[in-house]
Protein backbone atom coordinates (compact mmCIF):
# COMPACT_ATOMS: atom_id res chain seq x y z
CA UNK A 1 0.00 0.00 0.00
CA UNK A 2 1.25 3.41 -1.05
CA UNK A 3 1.49 5.92 1.94
CA UNK A 4 2.44 9.95 1.86
CA UNK A 5 5.34 9.05 3.66
CA UNK A 6 6.72 7.60 -0.16
CA UNK A 7 7.22 11.27 -0.92
CA UNK A 8 9.58 13.99 0.32
CA UNK A 9 10.14 17.58 -0.46
CA UNK A 10 8.19 21.24 0.72
CA UNK A 11 5.89 23.10 -0.70
CA UNK A 12 5.30 26.67 0.10
CA UNK A 13 1.74 28.53 -0.88
CA UNK A 14 1.15 32.69 -0.72
CA UNK A 15 -2.51 34.00 -0.69
CA UNK A 16 -3.17 37.25 -1.78
CA UNK A 17 -6.16 39.52 -1.22
CA UNK A 18 -5.84 42.28 -4.18
CA UNK A 19 -2.47 41.93 -4.23
CA UNK A 20 -1.46 42.17 -0.66
CA UNK A 21 -0.34 39.74 1.47
CA UNK A 22 -3.32 37.50 3.04
CA UNK A 23 -1.62 33.53 4.14
CA UNK A 24 1.26 31.47 3.89
CA UNK A 25 1.01 27.41 3.89
CA UNK A 26 3.61 25.27 3.61
CA UNK A 27 3.08 21.26 3.34
CA UNK A 28 5.62 18.28 3.40
CA UNK A 29 3.39 15.79 2.16
CA UNK A 30 2.66 14.76 -1.74
CA UNK A 31 1.25 12.13 -3.18
CA UNK A 32 1.76 12.45 -7.34
CA UNK A 33 1.95 10.36 -10.55
CA UNK A 34 2.29 11.35 -13.94
CA UNK A 35 -1.04 12.78 -14.34
CA UNK A 36 -1.92 14.18 -10.90
CA UNK A 37 0.16 15.95 -7.96
CA UNK A 38 -1.65 16.21 -4.81
CA UNK A 39 -0.27 18.19 -1.66
CA UNK A 40 -1.55 17.03 1.58
CA UNK A 41 -1.65 18.95 5.24
CA UNK A 42 -0.76 16.94 8.61
CA UNK A 43 -3.73 14.95 8.61
CA UNK A 44 -3.89 13.74 5.04
CA UNK A 45 -6.14 15.97 3.46
CA UNK A 46 -5.32 16.99 0.36
CA UNK A 47 -4.80 20.80 0.02
CA UNK A 48 -3.83 21.34 -3.63
CA UNK A 49 -5.32 18.89 -6.09
CA UNK A 50 -3.57 19.50 -9.83
CA UNK A 51 -5.08 17.03 -12.88
CA UNK A 52 -2.73 17.45 -15.85
CA UNK A 53 -4.39 17.49 -19.22
CA UNK A 54 -1.87 15.08 -20.30
CA UNK A 55 0.04 12.71 -19.09
CA UNK A 56 3.86 13.62 -18.12
CA UNK A 57 6.83 11.97 -18.53
CA UNK A 58 10.90 13.57 -18.03
CA UNK A 59 10.35 17.20 -19.50
CA UNK A 60 9.03 20.72 -19.08
CA UNK A 61 5.15 21.34 -18.84
CA UNK A 62 3.35 24.53 -18.72
CA UNK A 63 -0.54 24.28 -18.37
CA UNK A 64 -2.75 26.83 -18.59
CA UNK A 65 -6.40 26.17 -16.46
CA UNK A 66 -9.38 28.28 -17.48
CA UNK A 67 -12.53 28.30 -15.10
CA UNK A 68 -14.71 25.32 -16.10
CA UNK A 69 -12.37 22.72 -18.37
CA UNK A 70 -13.61 19.87 -19.75
CA UNK A 71 -13.50 16.55 -17.71
CA UNK A 72 -11.70 16.26 -14.71
CA UNK A 73 -9.04 18.40 -15.88
CA UNK A 74 -8.60 21.15 -13.24
CA UNK A 75 -6.82 22.45 -10.32
CA UNK A 76 -8.23 23.00 -6.79
CA UNK A 77 -7.48 24.60 -3.78
CA UNK A 78 -9.11 23.28 -0.31
CA UNK A 79 -8.47 26.15 2.32
CA UNK A 80 -10.46 26.69 5.78
CA UNK A 81 -13.23 24.67 4.80
CA UNK A 82 -13.93 25.38 0.91
CA UNK A 83 -12.92 24.32 -2.23
CA UNK A 84 -11.76 26.89 -4.64
CA UNK A 85 -11.32 25.89 -8.67
CA UNK A 86 -7.79 27.99 -9.24
CA UNK A 87 -7.47 29.73 -13.26
CA UNK A 88 -4.61 30.20 -13.90
CA UNK A 89 -0.56 28.42 -15.34
CA UNK A 90 0.73 25.51 -13.52
CA UNK A 91 4.35 25.00 -14.81
CA UNK A 92 5.84 20.78 -14.37
CA UNK A 93 8.95 19.64 -14.64
CA UNK A 94 9.41 16.02 -14.78
CA UNK A 95 12.64 14.31 -14.15
CA UNK A 96 14.12 10.78 -12.50
CA UNK A 97 12.12 9.02 -14.52
CA UNK A 98 8.99 10.97 -13.41
CA UNK A 99 10.66 10.54 -9.80
CA UNK A 100 10.59 13.59 -9.17
CA UNK A 101 8.14 16.68 -9.81
CA UNK A 102 8.78 20.51 -9.70
CA UNK A 103 5.96 22.70 -9.75
CA UNK A 104 5.54 26.23 -10.09
CA UNK A 105 1.88 27.53 -10.17
CA UNK A 106 0.27 31.53 -10.67
CA UNK A 107 -3.36 31.11 -9.66
CA UNK A 108 -6.54 33.20 -8.85
CA UNK A 109 -9.72 32.43 -7.71
CA UNK A 110 -12.93 34.18 -6.13
CA UNK A 111 -14.51 33.63 -2.98
CA UNK A 112 -17.58 35.22 -2.27
CA UNK A 113 -17.40 37.25 -5.03
CA UNK A 114 -14.03 38.72 -3.94
CA UNK A 115 -10.55 38.32 -6.00
CA UNK A 116 -7.32 36.27 -4.62
CA UNK A 117 -4.08 35.13 -5.61
CA UNK A 118 -2.67 31.90 -4.73
CA UNK A 119 1.48 31.34 -5.83
CA UNK A 120 3.67 28.96 -4.86
CA UNK A 121 6.10 26.10 -5.27
CA UNK A 122 6.27 22.37 -4.82
CA UNK A 123 9.22 19.92 -5.03
CA UNK A 124 8.64 16.34 -4.62
CA UNK A 125 10.19 13.14 -4.77
CA UNK A 126 9.23 9.79 -4.93
CA UNK A 127 11.04 7.78 -2.32
CA UNK A 128 10.70 3.65 -3.04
Amino acid sequence: MLSQNSFAGKAEFKITYRNKPHDEITADSFIFDKQFFNVLDDRGYTVLDIIYPEPTVDGSYEFKYEKGMPGFVRVLFNYKGESHELIGTVKVKVSDEGDHQTLTFDTTYEFQGRPYGLTGTADAKFKP
